[in-house]
């Protein structure tokens, strides 16, 4: 850690600059917090509810473009070095083990299978090298036993049933008309490529269908939008 004052003869104030390493990059913080505290709507007393107010580039004086893309950079990096940002795995309900190695393969940049034989990735936070390595060679991905287990796995959903299918059949477009075109699928299967319904897409991520999956503590995001007209559309 390293503490920048103003002059050498300074103390310790709003105006110093802390510097810390943070998953093997440098980061500045200002020793300064600023808090928002609530105030009583009729009497304009302070409630106790208070939240932190989070920093910001822009100059309410002089707005200059620069200060916008420093502010940008610095959301960006946030979600970047977010700790939920590397526990997204690619298929539902995976065991923790399995979280916690994917995760650390990203934090560290790389990714070692279980007998020491391969090594993938640059050593670099964020490293999608090694990251991917985690997801796909794992013992959990690769293991046929799983392929038994109910619970393994996850839904297709119904955009991409449609799509293997149309690859199981050999679809060929039409020379004079390479691109295809398919209207109305969000009313039938309840799906279609960039009409997503919020922007929280097509099902909620937490989402647990009624029955065994629920009773076992399950998720099942994409069996939310498997409602019966739908899969009448798919059938």
């Amino acid at each position: 850690m390293t503490v920048f004052l103003r002059s050498d003869d300074s103390s310790y104030d709003t105006n110093t600059i802390i510097e810390i390493q943070v998953d093997g990059k440098n980061k500045y913080f200002k020793n300064i917090r600023s808090m928002v505290h609530m105030k009583h709507i009729v009497n304009g007393r302070i409630t106790k509810y208070s939240f932190r107010n989070p920093p910001h580039f822009m100059n309410f004086l002089h707005q200059y473009a620069i200060n916008a893309h420093y502010e940008t950079d610095a959301v960006l990096d946030h979600y970047m070095h977010h700790q939920n940002t590397a526990t997204k795995i690619w298929h539902l309900n995976p065991s923790p083990r399995y979280v916690k190695e994917v995760a650390t393969s990203f934090k560290t940049g790389l990714y070692k299978s279980t007998g020491g034989e391969f090594e993938y990735g640059s050593g670099d936070y964020g490293d999608l090298g090694a990251t991917v390595a985690a997801i796909l060679l794992d013992r959990e991905a690769r293991s046929i036993v799983l392929d038994a287990d109910p619970s393994y796995g996850s839904f297709r959903e119904p955009l991409l049933k449609l799509v293997a299918y149309m690859r199981a059949m050999e679809f060929q477009p039409f020379p004079r008309s390479p691109e295809i075109q398919i209207e109305n699928v969000d009313t039938r299967i309840g799906q279609m490529a960039h009409e997503m319904p919020s922007v929280f897409s097509f099902f909620m991520p937490d989402y647990a269908a009624f029955g065994p999956v629920r009773s076992a503590s399950l998720v099942s995001p994409e069996a939310q939008i498997y409602i019966t007209p739908f899969i009448i559309g798919l059938a």
